[in-house]
């Protein structure tokens, strides 16, 4: 059983969510240990992960779910887990984001 660690976000007010800069996409959010996997697994072009935050080694990794669906495994049959802004465990799978898999 993988354990996965909780990132804490603030209670968001609607009109506080983080978006994607390119598509207004609700970001999601990944942990050091995903972001080395899924970099080992499939080695993306990421379009959203800021390089100082990677480079940083900060707690946790911003992403857009849309942007860089290939790289939360939108082509695996299990994705990767990220932590919405509700702090839900999700993958990319999940039907909250089947309107990605087009």
């Amino acid at each position: 059983m993988e354990i996965i660690h909780h990132i804490h976000y603030e209670t968001i007010a609607p009109d506080s969510i983080d978006r994607c800069c390119v598509c207004l996409h609700e970001l999601v959010q990944i942990e050091p240990e995903i972001l080395v996997r899924i970099s080992q697994a499939l080695r993306p072009n990421f379009k959203t992960l800021r390089a100082a935050s990677a480079a940083a080694g900060d707690k946790s990794h911003t992403l857009c779910p849309s942007c860089d669906a290939y790289a939360l495994g939108i082509d695996m049959d299990t994705g990767f887990p990220f932590q919405t802004q509700k702090g839900e465990i999700k993958t990319i799978h999940d039907p909250d984001y089947r309107s990605l898999w087009a």
